[in-house]
């Protein structure tokens, strides 16, 4: 008895160590609402985990089954008022990832359920969620907002390229966020912007649009975040090498992949390897409590540039060298993958000082 009361004491003690060492720290449920599957939203939630995994998250975030929500375009606004509606009634998330101006717009307006984090917005301030100085309008919602970025890399572009017609695409009836920044930095450029309202997702639009771009002698184009330009889609490379061969300068504001694949300029996957650190601390002190409202939410840093060069020579255009300096990564020709080099080459041929970049050398 004495040997059976001593197991049983002893096995009690044990109980509290293992349930201990079974419990670790709590998992991040997070939701995601997204108006289409542009590959912009999916290099904004890549750079999200990315950061998660640097600040020690890695293993803790999970998303939960039906909990990340993809529509399919072109969508009505009441579609996409109901998605919200149905992520912030689920009542088992910690936390909402909103992508774009058109998700953000729509779990603003629910006000209710988890905590909001909206990403990849262009203009917070013309979408109607952020007020005064910058500050978001509802305690429970906040969104990363990275200043300035659109307007510093259209100056780039406009100093290397000097543009006098800008082409873009938007929706048949965009007249949000997108459209009044088009329109600012055409204004502050000094030069004309002609938009294409017709990408109403029908599988030939982009071709459709570009036909009608090129046709009002655009010397110069940004690349929307539309799937029929990510790189790994067939007939992607077709349509950058349309552009080039009429000599049309092109911005990426996806960056890096579209510039290694023949874009001219485009931030660097510096910019969203910064913007996803950013967004993953903002999460993180929303998960440890914090009102979402109260974080700082701006995030301001100097153009992290990717440029390629066999494009420019395409184009006849030279870089300037303090852009090539300052860039992140430079590539050499299209499509090679990128291989750590120095720029001190560049420097010794006419620059002053050296930089360190990723180089991409042709073949």
């Amino acid at each position: 008895m004495r040997r059976l009361l001593a197991i049983g004491l002893f096995v009690l003690m044990l109980m509290p160590v293992a349930a201990g060492a079974q419990v670790g720290p709590p998992a991040a449920r997070i939701g995601i609402l997204q108006a289409s599957d542009a590959w912009s939203h999916r290099l904004a939630v890549e750079g999200f985990l990315h950061g998660m995994a640097e600040s020690g998250w890695r293993d803790r975030v999970v998303i939960p089954d039906g909990a990340r929500v993809t529509l399919d375009v072109p969508l009505t606004p009441e579609t996409m008022q109901a998605a919200a509606r149905r992520l912030t009634s689920r009542g088992d998330l910690d936390l909402i990832l909103a992508l774009g101006t058109a998700a953000s717009r729509a779990l603003f307006a629910e006000d209710g359920g988890a905590p909001v984090l909206a990403l990849d917005v262009v203009n917070p301030g013309q979408a109607g969620l952020v007020g005064g100085e910058s500050h978001p309008k509802r305690a429970n919602f906040t969104v990363l907002q990275l200043t300035r970025q659109w307007n510093d890399m259209f100056h780039l572009f406009h100093e290397v390229v000097n543009i006098r017609r800008l082409g873009a695409m938007v929706a048949e009836h965009e007249n949000g966020p997108i459209v009044t920044k088009l329109r600012e930095v055409a204004r502050d450029g000094g030069f004309q912007l002609e938009l294409y309202r017709g990408m109403d997702g029908a599988p030939d639009a982009c071709e459709t649009g570009l036909r009608s771009l090129l046709a009002t002698h655009i010397d110069a184009f940004v690349i929307p975040s539309l799937n029929c330009f990510d790189p790994d889609v067939p007939g992607s490379a077709a349509l950058l090498e349309a552009l080039a061969d009429r000599h049309v300068a092109t911005l990426a504001f996806e960056g890096t992949p579209l510039v290694q694949h023949g874009a001219l300029l485009g931030p660097s996957a510096t910019a969203a390897e910064r913007a996803g650190v950013k967004a993953a601390q903002m999460a993180i002190s929303i998960l440890g409590g914090a009102p979402p409202g109260s974080l700082e939410t701006e995030m301001t840093f100097a153009p992290s540039v990717a440029v390629n060069l066999a494009t420019a020579g395409r184009l006849g255009i030279d870089v300037p060298m303090d852009l090539l300096l300052s860039a992140d990564q430079v590539f050499l020709s299209r499509g090679m993958q990128p291989t750590t080099g120095n720029r001190g080459a560049a420097a010794r041929s006419g620059g002053q000082g050296t930089a360190k970049a990723t180089m991409h050398p042709g073949s």
